[in-house]
């Protein structure tokens, strides 16, 4: 029966039973990606789309559906000419495309999104006025994709080993490099005039060009490098080179403008049983991490993303040549973000924003490192100091309760004083300050350039500059328990509950301590 036969579909999965004897350790571990998903899964379709060996590693891109994100039935709907709601939006129900080198996944289209934009806009946003970057790898074209949405950037320099690659996506993987639907941008990500592309080995690039410092007026330095390379995890040769490297280290280093920020992707994020970063399969991410810190970046910081395709949420590092990259811009509060993405991105032909994932809402949840990436900070075998005082708060430390504070309040029309003997370095007010304080750090530079224009100085002013001096962003507002005699409740959020909120009238203060 012809129907019947139309009908018939294959499930199918293989296990392979052993490896061949030329693999080595490193090669047979790195292939368990491929042969466990998809090959090794009962799915209803998944087909091998094409595949080729580079002279430096094994390109396989398959097509899969898996069952949380449609169906068969869904698919074969949505290419049907029936009016159906599958039809109409045969984009929500093609299938899953993944791609493997070497047998490990390394990209996918229902994470293409989240994975790049994560990796990309973040940093971007951090700085300034970006205009030139360098991307290391990327060679699926997604990275430098969504450079180009930034409308400050006159040239992304490209540097890919792997030409091969390069081709091969832009055949089988165009939507990972189409800027067609960009207003002002070539077709190809590949083909617009900002883009330069080096197929060359990126370590010896950046030697050959910044082994030496170069002057900020030179014209060839990056505002952002960004670096879609190998994971830290790998075992491969060639990643212990990458993460260990001290001259790579300091041509990126040196690469770099005076406001300069690095960007990496840094492979699986950490679990809670997980050791300290030098001593387990994160070794070369502690070796990374060790060799920015030496080279003098004056910020180093971490976050990561769930919702890229991978069997675990996926981790970034970032790290700034400049003190307020990392302290002003990396803090925006949720309204800043979308407006940038507002004013900064290039929108689509038809006017609409060009992000899928990233918005002002989830830079909130990248602006602090995880607690797991805290607890493995302190097990460091030695340990730092912060891990030992509990978030700045030492049990040893007297604290003079809030009541006793405000009835030694004395004030009059222009003035209000404390007058309360209290032992050096006492905590006040310590059992109302469990509610966390939170100012925005655009909200202080207002404030700081309002006063700076006027030479005024007001209470709420001094207030904020106060705490932000002893306990700002460095150590995570809200967060840390201060140790000074003065407590300001100082908030315009929910998260300090009104019983527990002194009003402008009302805050108490120590002269001398201003």
């Amino acid at each position: 029966n012809k129907t019947e036969a139309s009908d018939t579909t294959i499930r199918w999965a293989h296990k392979p039973r052993g490896f061949h004897d030329s693999l080595s350790e490193a090669e047979k571990n790195e292939l368990a990606d491929l042969h466990w998903f998809p090959a090794g899964v009962m799915l209803d379709y998944k087909k091998e789309v094409a595949s080729t060996q580079s002279p430096f590693q094994q390109i396989s891109i398959w097509d899969v559906m898996t069952p949380d994100r449609g169906t068969l039935g869904s698919y074969q709907r949505s290419l049907s000419n029936d009016d159906s709601y599958e039809s109409l939006h045969p984009e929500l129900f093609e299938p899953d495309r993944i791609v493997f080198l070497d047998g490990l996944l390394q990209s996918r289209r229902v994470g293409d999104a989240a994975y790049h934009e994560a990796l990309v806009h973040p940093t971007l946003f951090a700085h300034p006025n970006p205009r030139r970057v360098a991307i290391i790898g990327g060679g699926e074209g997604a990275t430098l994709r969504e450079v180009l949405k930034h409308n400050t950037v006159e040239e992304v320099v490209m540097i890919e080993i792997d030409e091969v690659m390069v081709n091969f996506s832009r055949e089988f993987l165009s939507e990972w490099s189409n800027c067609s639907d960009l207003a002002g941008r070539a077709d190809s990500c590949f083909e617009d005039p900002r883009t330069t592309l080096y197929c060359e080995d990126a370590f010896r690039w950046f030697k050959d060009h910044f082994s030496k410092p170069l002057s900020q007026e030179s014209g060839e330095l990056f505002d952002v490098i960004i670096m879609d390379a190998l994971d830290p995890q790998g075992l491969q040769d060639i990643v212990e080179a990458l993460y260990t490297d001290d001259e790579f280290y300091q041509a990126l280093f040196n690469g770099l403008s005076s406001d300069g920020i690095l960007i990496s992707q840094v492979g699986e994020g950490s679990w809670s049983d997980d050791p300290f970063y030098a001593l387990g399969e994160d070794r070369h991410y502690g070796s990374f991490l060790k060799g920015l810190k030496s080279l003098g970046f004056y910020k180093i910081t971490n976050y990561i993303e769930g919702g890229c395709g991978f069997f675990s949420p996926w981790g970034f590092v970032v790290a700034s040549k400049q003190q307020n990259t990392l302290e002003d811009l990396w803090f925006q509060n949720e309204a800043l973000i979308n407006l940038k993405i507002r004013q900064r991105l290039v929108p689509t032909k038809q006017g609409d924003s060009p992000l899928f994932f990233f918005d002002g809402a989830t830079m909130q949840t990248y602006q602090y490192p995880t607690r797991i990436d805290e607890l493995l900070h302190c097990r460091n075998p030695v340990m730092p100091k912060n891990c030992r005082l509990g978030h700045g708060y030492d049990p040893s430390v007297g604290n003079v309760p809030l009541p006793e504070v405000l009835k030694s309040v004395q004030r009059d029309d222009e003035n209000f004083c404390l007058h309360l003997n209290t032992p050096a370095d006492s905590y006040v007010g310590l059992e109302a300050l469990v509610h966390s304080v939170f100012m925005e750090p655009a909200t202080i530079q207002v404030l700081a350039k309002s006063n700076k224009q006027s030479g005024a100085i007001d209470v709420w002013s001094e207030a904020a500059f106060s705490y932000q001096d002893s306990f700002g962003v460095h150590a995570r507002l809200g967060r840390f328990v201060p140790t000074s005699p003065v407590f300001w409740c100082y908030t315009m959020t929910a998260s300090c509950p009104r019983d527990n909120f002194i009003e402008p009238d009302d805050i108490v203060r120590q002269r001398q301590s201003l």
